[in-house]
């Protein structure tokens, strides 16, 4: 059965329509990864400019409720953008690196001080924010 050059050609037009439009539905991760960033920034400044275990029994449970929203969001979702496991795992990593750092040595060191935890806060946003422009622009790409 021979394909004709017409037909063929309708076949690729379709093909690049669903991957046109298949692309364009993982962009939600970029909404996503910008709730995660901004969750982080009052995470690390409602720790370290409250530092009391007051502040950790309803900041940290605060977050958590965050993240679980974020995950069961993420479960329902259709399509995952390009490279998800890898723009995630990288994400997380690097996030958690920089957590880490701000909260131990905040908590040691800088306890309460706006100079040290603001910019910690900010810096932990990072890594979602990159993310969330990655799955943007891989959401419009045409590869």
């Amino acid at each position: 059965m021979d394909v004709g050059r017409e037909e063929a050609l309708g076949a690729l037009e379709q093909a690049e329509a669903m991957d046109a439009h298949t692309r364009g539905r993982g962009r939600w991760y970029a909404g996503y990864a910008t709730v995660y960033a901004a969750a982080s920034c009052g995470l690390l400044l409602a720790l370290g400019l409250m530092p009391s275990p007051v502040t950790v029994a309803w900041a940290t449970p605060l977050f958590l409720v965050v993240i679980a929203g974020l995950t069961a969001f993420a479960l329902s979702r259709p399509v995952q953008p390009r490279g998800y496991k890898a723009l995630h795992g990288g994400m997380i990593a690097a996030w958690s690196g920089v957590y880490t750092l701000t909260v131990v040595v905040g908590a040691t060191a800088f306890p309460g001080e706006m100079l040290w935890w603001a910019p910690g806060a900010l810096a932990s946003a990072v890594p979602p924010l990159v993310v969330a422009y990655l799955a943007l622009r891989r959401g419009r790409s045409t590869r």
